[in-house]
């Protein structure tokens, strides 16, 4: 049997002042745990962070726990992150667990630069 929706995959856009993670497929169980180490590796950054989940199909409480520990890790070092969950599913979850504060939901690149104090970056 084939699989429509495509398996999770994790790309990352780095600059001297932000760190961008672009997620894309299901961002579940099975997959969070596979990238959970690179993802772990690729944050351990001193720059602010944003999360693209605009390509994310499907996201469940693994995938949830993952943004969540980037984000307090990231806060306690007074470090700021954001997420852009795109439309659909994945932005009436967040909403719905009330994240929306904790990850700093943002609707587009212009809103998450602000929310991150940074320059907008193209």
């Amino acid at each position: 049997m084939s699989e429509t929706t495509p398996r999770l995959r994790v790309s990352v856009e780095k600059s001297p002042i932000a760190l961008t993670l672009l997620f894309a497929g299901k961002l579940h169980d099975e997959d969070v745990r596979k990238v959970t180490a690179e993802v772990d590796r690729l944050t351990a950054v001193e720059v602010p962070i944003l999360m693209d989940l605009s390509l994310v199909t499907h996201m469940d409480s693994m995938g949830v726990a993952l943004l969540v520990r980037i984000a307090r890790r990231h806060q306690e070092k007074n470090l700021p992150v954001a997420v852009i969950p795109g439309p659909g599913p994945v932005a009436r979850l967040l909403g719905v667990a009330r994240l929306d504060r904790v990850l700093n939901v943002v609707f587009d690149k212009a809103e998450a630069f602000g929310v991150l104090g940074i320059e907008n970056q193209r």
